[in-house]
């Protein structure tokens, strides 16, 4: 099916009889993210405007779905940890990575969905759920599809248990009336973002994100949108049940009028791949370097000096070691500053190539640049021009 067409994913089928009213139905959103942005070595990020969006379905109040007749839902592994359950769940997926993405505890969405609930479900098993996904973002890109999903599967999980308590928040921290406000709030066509949420919960989710994925870039700016700088005070290891890793963000807005141009060749990426050729140790020049250009960077994006972000768009502690990896990457980056672009940089891992531009015109000029250097190579490459400094993690009810 190419990666783009439809897959139902079930585990072990067992049939239903009686299929009650759905007592709530979400959606969630995550946009991709392209990370590092030179010399931001998992610590920058910046959102797109492209994305997964996930259809959550409560199918029936736990304990409720009755064997019978039908065969629309599936069942859960069994075994699964304390806090999670057996409940039936179907998980349908469209758009890219259908071919590929299942129903099993290695679907990370799947995984931090059920770490989600191991965490704020209070000892309550998971309601019968039906999740529909469709998903813009290709998997091993270097778009963030793996952040997406963790984050995408922790909002579900953090909708969920909210939702199931009686629209009462779990956390203590939460326990106001602003809580109870909130619930109020959430009728037909509202949106929530994480800035919606109380600090502690803000926090939570972050943390949770990070652990998961193993860095915090990607993780950052899919919650938070626009373009993120974070720091990670602890390793992403589990601290305990009680102490999660820390991780602090900084949001900036980004101007409306820039555009980004991203040219994913025709073959995934994995970042473990990606990271497997980095050199544990490097020169002192180069790490002077890149601190000057991160410094440099952030400072221009915050003041919004566009005609001289670029300078800080370049790389010496990563982007040399995985030009091996992306056939013409040099090239490629070469022809989308030539083209028009402030500046052009491997996305994440890769092996997308990004380019930042002043408008929609000249985004697109290196968009064509890039993919005919790419052609040079002999790969082929898709063109995505997007808004960049998008909105991040959203709730629709």
């Amino acid at each position: 099916m190419n990666g783009r067409g439809r897959a139902v994913a079930v585990s072990e089928f067992v049939p239903v009889t009686t299929r009650r009213p759905s007592p709530a139905r979400f959606r969630v959103f995550v946009p991709a993210t392209t990370a590092n942005l030179g010399p931001g070595f998992d610590t920058l990020g910046l959102a797109l405007d492209l994305g997964n969006e996930l259809e959550v379905e409560i199918l029936a109040d736990h304990g409720n779905v009755e064997p019978g007749g039908g065969t629309d839902v599936a069942q859960q592994p069994a075994g699964s940890p304390e806090g999670q359950s057996n409940a039936p769940f179907i998980l349908e997926v469209y758009g890219e990575g259908a071919d590929q993405l299942g129903a099993s505890h290695d679907n990370l969405l799947v995984k931090a969905l059920q770490r989600g609930w191991q965490r704020w479900g209070r000892g309550r098993g998971l309601p019968p759920l039906r999740l529909i996904c469709r998903n813009e973002i290709p998997l091993g890109s270097g778009l963030g599809s793996s952040a997406a999903a963790i984050v995408m599967g922790l909002a579900t999980a953090w909708a969920l248990a909210w939702w199931v308590a009686g629209c009462q928040p779990r956390l203590a921290a939460a326990a106001t009336q602003q809580g109870e406000d909130r619930c109020s709030t959430a009728g037909a066509g509202t949106i929530w973002t994480i800035a919606d949420l109380p600090a502690a919960e803000q926090d939570e989710l972050l943390s949770l994100a990070y652990q998961l994925e193993g860095h915090p870039d990607n993780v950052a700016a899919a919650l938070y949108g626009g373009f993120t700088v974070a720091l990670a005070l602890d390793g992403p290891g589990k601290l305990s049940e009680e102490r999660l890793p820390r991780v602090w963000v900084e949001r900036l807005d980004v101007s409306s009028s820039l555009w980004g141009a991203v040219v994913t060749p025709s073959f995934p990426l994995s970042t473990g791949r990606s990271r497997q050729v980095l050199p544990e140790t490097v020169a002192r020049q180069d790490a002077v370097f890149n601190l000057a250009r991160l410094a440099w960077l952030v400072a221009a994006m915050a003041k919004q000096d566009w005609a001289r972000v670029g300078e800080g768009l370049v790389d010496r502690l990563h982007q040399p070691y995985r030009v091996r990896l992306v056939p013409g990457l040099a090239d490629v980056l070469a022809a989308g500053r030539q083209a028009g672009a402030l500046g052009a940089t491997l996305s994440g891992a890769g092996p997308s190539a990004f380019a930042l531009a002043p408008d929609h015109g000249r985004a697109e000029a290196a968009g064509q640049a890039m993919q005919r250097a790419f052609s040079d190579h002999q790969v082929e490459a898709q063109v995505r021009v997007v808004k960049v400094g998008t909105m991040g993690l959203q709730w629709y009810w």
